[in-house]
Formats: C-alpha cells, structure tokens, sequence
C-alpha cells in the first residue's frame, strides 16, 4: 500500500483528506499543532508525528522516517490579516517551510508532492498571503523537471467550513 504524508495534517484540509484517502493509502499526519494531532490520528485511526516545515531538520526526519510515496503539503498559515501583520513568520512557513519540504522529498527520493495553495480567495500578489503561496507554486513547479521527484499544485478558491472561511463567520 502506498503512503502518504500530509503536512498541516491536524487542520481542517489535512483531516478531511486523510479521511478520505485512508481506506487506499497508510496515511501518516504531521503538524506542529501537536494537541490537534493527536486528536486527529486517534480520531481518524492513522499514524502522526509532529513536525515543524519551517525546520528543515523537522520535516526532513519525518519524511526520511515515514518514507512517504506522495506528500499533500497543506501545512502554511491560513489568515490573510495575520499574515499582513505578522509577515516573516507567514514567510517562513509558507515559503522556506514549502522550500524544506520540497528539498527533503529530493533529498529521500519521494515519487510525488502536491503543494495545496491558496483556500482563501486571494490574488496572488494582492497581499503576503497570497504572494507566498504564489512563491510556493513557482518553486514546485520550477522543480518539477529537475529530478526524480513530480511536483504539482492545486490552487482553489474557499473551502467551505473550513478554519478561517466566511460560512461559520455567517452562520
């Protein structure tokens, strides 16, 4: 059976997948919201382990351990208006932790990474939330023919329900 990684795998995205795909592939979670990690594996009855993308020592443990075939690389951070007032560490995980993530799977030979980009909404340059997922999309596929590895991403719109979306705001 085929195994895959999810980076940002205690979050809304992360959970919904894994349920999902975890009838079909040995699924493994990792975030470093370690409380909702933990929550999330006994819920879903799949492997976790905590990590940090903005680490390259952090991910690339557990990608080396986990020996993942496919990485769904959906860890970032999430808030357009927290990311406008806190811009390095929005930076910082969602451009150099998406560059650590790209670099451990050619470093550990994974088949295939899919980089999720953007669920809010936003432009790709109208805010530092939408230029670093921006960032995160030119890099994957900057990547993609430069060795073993298959790098593609998936940009969409708001998902419904999902942390930090309008519906529960209106609700």
């Amino acid at each position: 059976m085929k195994r895959v990684l999810i980076t940002g795998g205690s979050g809304f995205l992360g959970k919904n997948l894994a349920d999902n795909l975890k009838n079909d592939y040995e699924v493994y979670l990792t975030s470093r919201n370690q409380k909702q990690l933990q929550a999330a594996s006994s819920f879903l009855d799949v492997e976790s382990a905590p990590s940090d993308i903005s680490s390259f020592h952090s991910i690339d443990e557990i990608i080396s351990r986990s020996k993942p075939d496919i990485i769904i690389h959906a860890g970032a951070t999430k808030f357009v208006n927290i990311s406008e007032k806190y811009p390095n560490e929005c930076i910082d995980v969602n451009i150099l932790g998406s560059q650590n993530v790209l670099r451990s799977a050619i470093q550990n030979k994974v088949k295939s990474v899919l980089g999720i980009s953007t669920d809010k909404a936003t432009a790709p340059i109208a805010n530092i939330y939408g230029l670093s997922k921006s960032v995160m999309e030119k890099l994957f596929t900057s990547m993609d023919n430069e060795g073993e590895t298959r790098f593609s991403c998936v940009r969409y719109g708001n998902v419904v329900w999902s942390t930090g979306a309008v519906f529960p705001i209106w609700e």
